[in-house]
Protein backbone atom coordinates (compact mmCIF):
# COMPACT_ATOMS: atom_id res chain seq x y z
CA UNK A 1 0.00 0.00 0.00
CA UNK A 2 1.35 3.81 -1.18
CA UNK A 3 1.75 5.89 1.53
CA UNK A 4 -0.31 9.56 1.63
CA UNK A 5 1.70 12.56 0.90
CA UNK A 6 1.64 14.64 4.03
CA UNK A 7 0.43 18.35 4.61
CA UNK A 8 2.73 20.89 5.34
CA UNK A 9 2.60 22.64 8.35
CA UNK A 10 2.04 26.19 7.46
CA UNK A 11 -1.70 25.90 5.82
CA UNK A 12 -0.69 28.52 3.24
CA UNK A 13 1.49 26.04 1.64
CA UNK A 14 -0.91 23.58 1.81
CA UNK A 15 -3.84 26.09 0.08
CA UNK A 16 -1.22 26.67 -2.64
CA UNK A 17 -1.34 22.90 -3.42
CA UNK A 18 2.42 21.80 -1.59
CA UNK A 19 2.61 18.48 -0.26
CA UNK A 20 5.32 17.13 1.43
CA UNK A 21 6.45 13.29 0.29
CA UNK A 22 5.59 10.55 2.63
CA UNK A 23 9.46 10.52 4.15
CA UNK A 24 10.56 13.79 3.50
CA UNK A 25 13.71 16.19 4.66
CA UNK A 26 12.86 19.75 4.97
CA UNK A 27 14.98 22.12 5.15
CA UNK A 28 14.83 25.75 6.59
CA UNK A 29 17.73 28.40 6.47
CA UNK A 30 17.74 30.68 8.52
CA UNK A 31 19.39 34.68 8.82
CA UNK A 32 19.90 36.90 11.42
CA UNK A 33 16.76 39.27 13.26
CA UNK A 34 14.18 37.27 11.59
CA UNK A 35 12.57 35.05 14.92
CA UNK A 36 13.93 31.43 13.70
CA UNK A 37 13.18 29.78 16.82
CA UNK A 38 9.54 30.95 17.30
CA UNK A 39 9.12 29.68 13.73
CA UNK A 40 10.73 26.55 14.42
CA UNK A 41 8.42 25.68 18.01
CA UNK A 42 5.39 27.00 15.21
CA UNK A 43 6.18 23.99 13.25
CA UNK A 44 6.28 21.49 16.15
CA UNK A 45 3.14 22.94 17.38
CA UNK A 46 1.21 22.74 13.79
CA UNK A 47 2.54 19.16 13.32
CA UNK A 48 0.99 17.97 16.76
CA UNK A 49 -2.09 19.10 15.34
CA UNK A 50 -1.81 17.75 11.91
CA UNK A 51 -0.29 14.26 12.67
CA UNK A 52 -0.54 11.31 14.54
CA UNK A 53 2.70 9.67 16.28
CA UNK A 54 5.57 10.08 17.98
CA UNK A 55 7.65 13.31 17.55
CA UNK A 56 11.01 14.08 18.43
CA UNK A 57 12.48 17.59 19.25
CA UNK A 58 16.36 18.06 19.33
CA UNK A 59 18.22 21.35 19.50
CA UNK A 60 21.79 21.97 19.60
CA UNK A 61 23.04 24.99 21.78
CA UNK A 62 19.78 26.46 21.98
CA UNK A 63 17.60 25.51 25.16
CA UNK A 64 14.27 25.83 23.78
CA UNK A 65 12.81 24.76 27.62
CA UNK A 66 14.92 27.46 29.43
CA UNK A 67 13.99 30.30 27.17
CA UNK A 68 10.55 29.87 27.15
CA UNK A 69 10.69 30.10 30.84
CA UNK A 70 12.15 32.72 31.25
CA UNK A 71 10.92 34.91 28.81
CA UNK A 72 10.65 38.37 29.55
CA UNK A 73 7.40 39.23 27.94
CA UNK A 74 5.29 36.34 29.23
CA UNK A 75 2.14 35.71 26.79
CA UNK A 76 -0.50 33.17 25.33
CA UNK A 77 1.82 32.75 22.72
CA UNK A 78 4.64 31.57 24.99
CA UNK A 79 2.23 29.31 27.47
CA UNK A 80 1.43 27.46 24.52
CA UNK A 81 4.54 26.86 23.25
CA UNK A 82 5.62 25.87 26.86
CA UNK A 83 2.78 23.46 26.43
CA UNK A 84 3.73 21.96 22.99
CA UNK A 85 7.11 20.92 24.49
CA UNK A 86 5.21 19.28 27.30
CA UNK A 87 2.81 17.18 25.12
CA UNK A 88 2.54 13.62 25.72
CA UNK A 89 3.64 12.97 22.04
CA UNK A 90 6.44 15.38 21.83
CA UNK A 91 9.93 14.24 23.02
CA UNK A 92 12.43 17.31 23.63
CA UNK A 93 16.08 16.89 23.88
CA UNK A 94 18.43 19.88 24.33
CA UNK A 95 22.48 19.64 24.09
CA UNK A 96 25.23 21.61 23.96
CA UNK A 97 27.19 18.52 22.01
CA UNK A 98 27.13 17.11 18.40
CA UNK A 99 27.93 13.34 19.58
CA UNK A 100 25.25 13.30 21.99
CA UNK A 101 22.92 14.61 19.81
CA UNK A 102 23.60 11.94 16.78
CA UNK A 103 23.35 9.32 19.62
CA UNK A 104 20.08 10.48 20.31
CA UNK A 105 18.86 10.93 16.86
CA UNK A 106 20.36 7.07 16.06
CA UNK A 107 18.18 5.90 19.34
CA UNK A 108 15.10 7.16 18.81
CA UNK A 109 14.03 7.94 15.02
CA UNK A 110 12.62 4.47 14.16
CA UNK A 111 10.20 5.09 16.86
CA UNK A 112 9.12 8.83 16.20
CA UNK A 113 6.93 9.73 12.80
CA UNK A 114 8.57 13.24 12.86
CA UNK A 115 11.80 14.88 13.71
CA UNK A 116 13.02 18.57 14.04
CA UNK A 117 16.31 19.47 14.36
CA UNK A 118 17.41 23.05 15.39
CA UNK A 119 20.87 23.65 14.65
CA UNK A 120 20.65 27.54 13.92
CA UNK A 121 23.32 29.06 16.22
CA UNK A 122 26.35 30.28 14.04
CA UNK A 123 29.43 28.39 16.07
CA UNK A 124 32.04 26.15 15.16
CA UNK A 125 29.76 23.06 17.14
CA UNK A 126 27.14 23.44 14.71
CA UNK A 127 29.76 23.06 11.52
CA UNK A 128 30.51 19.54 12.95
CA UNK A 129 26.83 18.88 13.45
CA UNK A 130 25.95 19.50 9.89
CA UNK A 131 28.29 16.87 8.46
CA UNK A 132 27.14 14.43 11.29
CA UNK A 133 23.41 14.90 10.13
CA UNK A 134 24.54 14.47 6.61
CA UNK A 135 25.59 11.54 6.80
CA UNK A 136 22.71 10.52 9.11
CA UNK A 137 20.34 11.22 6.15
CA UNK A 138 22.25 9.46 3.84
CA UNK A 139 22.12 6.13 5.33
CA UNK A 140 18.81 6.42 6.70
CA UNK A 141 16.83 7.72 3.74
CA UNK A 142 16.83 4.78 1.99
CA UNK A 143 15.60 2.18 4.84
CA UNK A 144 12.70 4.12 5.95
CA UNK A 145 9.14 2.52 4.55
CA UNK A 146 6.43 4.83 6.49
CA UNK A 147 5.69 7.86 6.81
CA UNK A 148 8.36 10.01 8.34
CA UNK A 149 9.28 13.81 8.18
CA UNK A 150 12.82 15.49 9.15
CA UNK A 151 13.14 19.23 9.54
CA UNK A 152 16.40 21.07 9.97
CA UNK A 153 17.16 24.61 10.95
CA UNK A 154 20.15 25.96 10.09
CA UNK A 155 22.27 29.30 9.45
CA UNK A 156 21.95 30.26 5.81
CA UNK A 157 26.31 30.44 6.43
CA UNK A 158 26.06 26.98 6.60
CA UNK A 159 24.39 26.50 3.74
CA UNK A 160 26.79 28.01 1.64
CA UNK A 161 29.25 25.51 2.73
CA UNK A 162 29.93 22.30 0.53
CA UNK A 163 28.19 20.14 3.43
CA UNK A 164 24.91 22.11 3.38
CA UNK A 165 25.23 22.57 -0.40
CA UNK A 166 24.74 18.64 -0.26
CA UNK A 167 22.11 19.27 2.27
CA UNK A 168 19.88 21.06 -0.23
CA UNK A 169 20.54 18.67 -2.60
CA UNK A 170 19.07 15.93 -0.40
CA UNK A 171 16.26 17.99 0.96
CA UNK A 172 13.30 17.29 -0.53
CA UNK A 173 12.10 20.98 -0.01
CA UNK A 174 14.23 23.75 0.95
CA UNK A 175 13.04 27.55 2.51
CA UNK A 176 14.75 30.82 3.41
CA UNK A 177 13.99 32.80 6.41
CA UNK A 178 14.68 36.49 5.53
CA UNK A 179 14.27 39.59 6.97
CA UNK A 180 11.47 41.74 5.12
CA UNK A 181 13.21 44.44 5.62
CA UNK A 182 15.82 46.45 7.88
CA UNK A 183 14.71 46.46 11.64
CA UNK A 184 11.10 45.18 10.38
CA UNK A 185 9.44 42.91 13.06
CA UNK A 186 8.39 41.01 9.70
CA UNK A 187 9.96 38.37 8.42
CA UNK A 188 9.18 36.48 5.31
CA UNK A 189 9.91 32.70 3.93
CA UNK A 190 10.14 31.45 0.83
CA UNK A 191 10.34 28.28 -1.23
CA UNK A 192 13.84 28.21 -2.39
CA UNK A 193 13.29 24.70 -4.25
CA UNK A 194 11.74 21.81 -4.53
CA UNK A 195 12.81 18.12 -5.58
CA UNK A 196 9.69 16.58 -6.27
CA UNK A 197 6.63 18.76 -7.58
CA UNK A 198 6.58 22.77 -9.55
CA UNK A 199 8.15 25.28 -7.20
CA UNK A 200 5.10 27.44 -5.39
CA UNK A 201 5.65 30.81 -6.64
CA UNK A 202 4.73 32.18 -2.93
CA UNK A 203 6.60 33.98 -0.29
CA UNK A 204 4.85 34.35 3.23
CA UNK A 205 5.17 37.19 5.74
CA UNK A 206 5.28 36.13 9.30
CA UNK A 207 5.32 38.03 12.62
CA UNK A 208 5.14 37.25 16.21
CA UNK A 209 1.13 37.92 17.82
CA UNK A 210 0.65 37.91 21.19
CA UNK A 211 -1.61 35.14 20.72
CA UNK A 212 0.02 33.21 17.28
CA UNK A 213 2.01 33.71 14.91
CA UNK A 214 0.70 35.52 12.36
CA UNK A 215 1.37 34.46 8.29
CA UNK A 216 -0.07 35.51 5.09
CA UNK A 217 0.87 35.87 1.56
CA UNK A 218 3.46 38.70 0.62
CA UNK A 219 1.12 40.64 -1.99
CA UNK A 220 3.06 42.55 -4.69
CA UNK A 221 2.45 45.89 -5.71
Amino acid sequence: MSLAPVLPEIQILAERGLLYPPVSIVLVETTPNTNPEMLFLYLVHRRVELSEGEILVVSLLEDFETSLETSIVPSPLIAKFRGTLEHPRIHYRFFEKTDEMMRALELHYKDASFIYVYMAPPFQEVEVAVGKVLSFIRRIRSVITRTFGLTLFIDATQAKTMQGRELEYLADIVFELVESGEGSPVSVIRVKRTKYQPKPDVSIEYSIGREDIVMQVVRSI
